[in-house]
């Protein structure tokens, strides 16, 4: 879990995936901040070796890792959880995309089955989002902006960004498709609704 540090300022950024944490990440980086404790499976990695990489750390980890009240402060982004859930289909099968109602189905019945036995499957990419909450952080909606987030952050701790542009370049430049492309028919909307049942809740998330 990316621990950001400028000074005596030590801020721990729960890094819920799918939910444009690499970008708030190269963002503190390009403000002149130190990232650490995270692991983006470059040669050598280590990430074989641990249930999930350092930075996708949900709370249960979190709190075995790290004094938390020792932190001067804690924040996450969420996001609404189909967006999420369309994010990661797209992530997870990017070499050979297939976005009917169909492929969704099938992969989704999969993935399930999977996490059921192993719930650090693809690296806690498909893990709840409140199961990464902690008491006391501040929670960010990716729908509000980030430019509502750096304001906040700057009027909370100081922080002076860069103005520079470090968003991540969206799927729909990068491979022609978007996530939004990803069809979730009602039985796969039902699995969701129960399976991030509590994300719905806790966020303040409509199902549609």
């Amino acid at each position: 879990m990316p621990v950001l540090v400028n000074g005596k300022q030590h801020l721990l950024f729960i890094h819920v995936p799918k939910t444009a944490g690499t970008s708030m990440e190269i963002l503190f980086q390009k403000s002149g901040w130190g990232v650490g404790y995270v692991d983006y499976g470059l040669q050598g990695t280590l990430n074989h070796l641990r249930p999930c990489s350092p930075q996708h750390m949900h709370a249960e980890m979190l709190q075995q890792q790290f004094v938390l009240h020792q932190f001067s402060g804690i924040f996450m982004i969420v996001r609404h959880p189909y967006a999420r859930f369309r994010s990661e289909y797209c992530f997870a099968n990017q070499n050979n995309l297939d976005t009917s109602a169909a492929a969704v189905e099938a992969w989704t019945r999969k993935v399930m089955s999977v996490y059921a036995a192993n719930p650090h499957i693809l690296d806690n990419h498909i893990r709840p989002q409140h199961e990464f909450y902690v008491p006391g952080a501040t929670v960010y909606k990716l729908e509000d902006g980030f430019d509502s987030m750096k304001a906040d952050l700057s009027a909370t701790y100081g922080v002076q960004f860069t103005s520079e542009d470090v968003r991540e370049m969206t799927r729909e430049k990068q491979h022609g498709f978007s996530s939004s492309d990803v069809v979730l028919n009602d039985n796969v909307k039902a699995m969701l609704d129960v399976f991030y049942a509590e994300d719905f809740i806790k966020f303040g998330y409509q199902r549609s």
